[in-house]
């Protein structure tokens, strides 16, 4: 959690219009954690306004219509958001999934229906996604790439690119990073901020890591292995640049200051924990899934929350989540005709 005093510079920066847009979802923040239906303590989320009207009901949640035209309920941008659950069932959903459990377990545990489970943690996933998209990695950063097969699971067989795999059978192409391999940018710095995302198909690249430059302004150096295009990166968003030479001979992990990628590397287990807790996870929720661990790594790393503060902090992330409807139709971070167009297979078959 963040000192007082440093809460303090954060705002003492802050302009006009953010600070009113601060202060609106503070407003917003305390309905819902008060379980207050006071109007008073209401604001329009489009325009901030306070002058609105009740207009009638959405799932037993007072529903308002503001003079912009908004219609909104208090719970809006929050897990709560168009459910019927109580803040106590989605405190239990938060805290047996930070727990790792299975959704067939947490099913158990919360007495909820598993596809409600379901959609529930994508649902989290998604306020992670837009919570950790505010992450900037600053000072001395390491960076890095990682690879994953693409997995198609939960994908119709009419509206498959390849041949189905089985579990633990051989993939579609072989032979190490090819056009089938999705490449992830993975980084971290010195004061516990992560970051990772999906960039695109086949090895890494200068144009991959200029996806995220804004992620990386405020680098002053950049520690990684001898890739050319993180040296052409570190170029372009104007930091020094420390590579660990390759060597035949001997293992070498450090740079020549004695710099290494360690975090990195550790962070990018996550991946194959990921792949291995979940037995697959498909592509198209892949991020979804990396964004949770990255909020993991941040919240007992940097802000060092205790284990009964969690389902609090989660909660405190206020952005829009998907609809139910929109969870199972979130768009691919890859184009598949990129990769499967070759295959001459399914829904690309010419």
């Amino acid at each position: 959690m963040l000192m007082q005093k440093e809460l303090y510079e954060l705002v003492n920066k802050l302009t006009k219009e953010e600070i009113t847009e601060l202060l609106n979802y503070l407003k917003r923040r305390l309905q819902i954690l008060t379980n207050n239906n006071n109007d008073d303590d209401l604001v329009c989320p489009k325009c901030g306004s306070d002058k609105f009207k009740k207009f009638g009901f959405k799932c037993n949640n007072q529903r308002y219509r503001c003079k912009c035209g908004k219609t909104f309920v208090a719970t809006i941008n929050t897990l709560f958001y168009c459910s019927k659950l109580t803040k106590e069932s989605i405190n239990k959903f938060i805290n047996y999934e930070w727990s790792g459990l299975t959704l067939n377990e947490i099913s158990f545990y919360t007495k909820l229906n598993v596809k409600t489970c379901f959609r529930l943690r994508h649902k989290l996933y998604a306020l992670c996604e837009k919570y950790v998209e505010g992450i900037k990695l600053e000072g001395k950063v390491e960076i890095d790439a990682a690879y994953t097969n693409i997995n198609l699971k939960g994908t119709k067989v009419k509206n498959m690119p390849r041949k189905s795999s089985k579990r633990g059978g051989i993939t579609h192409f072989q032979g190490g990073i090819n056009q089938s391999t999705v490449c992830i940018i993975v980084g971290a710095d010195d004061k516990h901020n992560y970051f990772m995302k999906i960039a695109g198909l086949g090895s890494e690249s200068f144009e991959k890591y200029k996806l995220f430059t804004d992620k990386f302004k405020e680098t002053k150096l950049l520690i990684s292995d001898s890739k050319t295009s993180i040296k052409m990166f570190a170029n372009h968003i104007g930091a020094e640049s420390e590579m660990i030479k390759a060597s035949n001979t001997r293992d070498i992990y450090t740079t020549d200051n004695g710099n290494n990628i360690q975090k990195v590397n550790e962070f990018c287990k996550c991946i194959s924990d990921i792949k291995h807790k979940y037995h697959g996870v498909s592509i198209r929720h892949l991020n979804g899934y990396i964004a949770f661990q990255t909020v993991k790594k941040l919240f007992l790393c940097k802000y060092k929350c205790k284990r009964d503060e969690i389902h609090e902090r989660v909660l405190d992330i206020h952005e829009k989540v998907p609809t139910d409807n929109e969870v199972c139709k979130i768009p691919l971070p890859i184009n598949l005709k990129d990769a499967y167009w070759s295959l001459n297979y399914g829904i690309f078959k010419h």
